[in-house]
């Protein structure tokens, strides 16, 4: 019996070790792995872009964390976006003359079923039509960034 128990307290020994050299095997995989993840530029993520009714302080601080990163695939365009934004923010801070009409039709945006880039086009080019009146800037610019935003989701293939 004794035997016995020494030939199995042996084979546990070789069992430790050839799981101790299993995993110093493993232990150098990994850091295998993790150095040439670390030579490797990491993939960066572009931050997700402001909402549209942000203000123009926030579209300029994502124009310049875009700006600041590394080249990436959706970097271009995304910069585009972020500027095009912009001028139409500035737009919106432009004063209004005081002699300008309010409304002078009524108009209705794209329904969650119309929201689209055709249904945002074809307002602009019906509101555009339109005399010149408050309610028409802000249709015109309103219709504009909803454009921009649905030229970049369907490039990007994200949605904000």
């Amino acid at each position: 019996m004794a035997a016995l128990l020494d030939k199995q307290a042996e084979l546990s020994r070789e069992r430790a070790q050839k799981q101790a050299s299993m995993a110093e095997v493993f232990r150098m995989l990994a850091r295998r792995a993790t150095a040439k993840e670390a030579e490797i530029e990491p993939r960066l993520a572009l931050p997700a872009p402001p909402g549209p009714h942000e203000p123009i302080e926030v579209w300029e601080n994502f124009l310049t964390e875009v700006t600041a990163m590394s080249e990436a695939a959706q970097k271009p365009r995304t910069i585009l976006y972020a500027e095009h934004m912009i001028a139409l923010k500035k737009e919106e801070l432009v004063p209004t003359p005081s002699n300008l009409p309010f409304l002078v039709a009524m108009i209705d945006e794209p329904g969650p079923f119309g929201d689209n880039l055709s249904e945002w086009r074809q307002l602009l080019s019906d509101v555009e039509q339109l005399p010149d009146s408050v309610q028409k800037r802000h249709t015109v610019n309103r219709a504009k960034q909803m454009i921009a935003t649905k030229l970049w989701e369907n490039k990007t293939g994200s949605s904000l």
